[in-house]
């Protein structure tokens, strides 16, 4: 925002010390948190022993609690932020069949939050810009898991994972930043917007196969994991930017592949695996900052590329 055109730092900017200011704030937070959950066996009698061997559903409603806490807010010191309470309604069932060689859980869930603590860029009473947390008035997420293990035979192993959530603000309304600059209290509806760093869908896939032999046992394994769009945005704007296209103010869509390969000596005290991350070099990004109201600035840091490894482990 301010280059430093002749490198002397010091004297574009000069600090006062005289102007040094201590705050301090002094609060306890308090909140109960019960939870009551019901959960119900089907009899034996009920089932069949080789299609279905156990099953098991449950219902839970909770009550969670992020404590609140002080935050310097520029000239204006130390601000308030609210404690963040979370509702959470769940039912879900576990599920073994197939003499056991199958396992699904699954979950469908509802979470009410109040105060939802959030990072955002907002300004001070003197105009400044600064990036602090703050409280969304009202907000859900409504979702669904599901999990799946699955034993073809002895030496194959299958692991599945889907999520699939639909974040939303009921009630956020924030000061909007470019007014504020100027010294104009505006404020901006934010409730249509998504939740930063959260994907809407993800899922995963692992397959694993196992063999024995005179020489040891050998492991192979790879990994799939896939997530849709996310957001990294701060204000509305990014959040416009992120709509028209995800590459502008986050990540569009991506899926990794992983891979390892264990050889294990029949004593099982020595272990050696060569292991690949990202095979297909897929370009990703983490991390990302989009603050496009007040600076424009739009940071990124890229994932991990292609990596290959090899472990050795040695038991004494």
């Amino acid at each position: 925002l301010f280059p430093d055109a002749d490198g002397d730092a010091l004297h574009d900017y000069p600090l006062d010390p005289n102007t040094r200011r201590k705050d301090i704030g002094d609060e306890t937070f308090r909140q109960a948190t019960p939870m009551v959950s019901l959960a119900y066996t089907l009899p034996d009698h009920w089932l069949d022993g080789e299609l279905l061997n156990s099953a098991m559903f449950y219902a839970t409603w909770s009550r969670g609690f992020k404590s609140g806490f002080f935050e310097p807010r520029g000239v204006d010191g130390l601000q308030r932020i609210n404690p963040e309470v979370v509702t959470n309604n769940e039912i879900g069932f576990k599920i073994d069949a197939f003499e056991r060689s199958v396992r699904i859980n699954g979950a469908f869930y509802h979470m009410d939050f109040d105060d939802q603590q959030l990072i955002a860029v907002g300004s001070d009473s003197a105009q400044n810009v600064v990036v602090v947390f703050g409280n969304a008035g009202q907000s859900e997420i409504r979702g669904a898991e599901l999990e799946l293990l699955w034993l073809p035979s002895s030496a194959l192993q299958i692991n599945a994972s889907l999520s699939i959530n639909n974040y939303r603000y009921i009630e956020f309304t924030e000061l909007d930043l470019q007014s504020a600059i100027v010294g104009q209290e505006k404020f901006v509806d934010r409730s249509n917007e998504t939740f930063p760093v959260s994907p809407d869908k993800s899922a995963s896939l692992g397959v694993q196969y196992t063999w024995s032999g005179d020489i040891g046992i050998v492991t192979s394994r790879l990994d799939l994991s896939y997530k849709s769009d996310v957001f990294y945005g701060f204000d509305p704007a990014s959040y416009a930017a992120f709509k028209d296209s995800p590459e502008k103010a986050g990540q569009p869509a991506y899926a990794l592949l992983d891979g390892r390969l264990t050889w294990q000596n029949t004593a099982g005290d020595l272990t050696v695996s060569a292991w690949a991350k990202n095979i297909t070099d897929e370009r990703y990004r983490i991390g990302v900052v989009a603050v496009a109201d007040s600076s424009g600035t739009y940071n990124q840091a890229w994932g991990e590329p292609r990596m290959f490894g090899l472990d050795l482990r040695q038991l004494f």
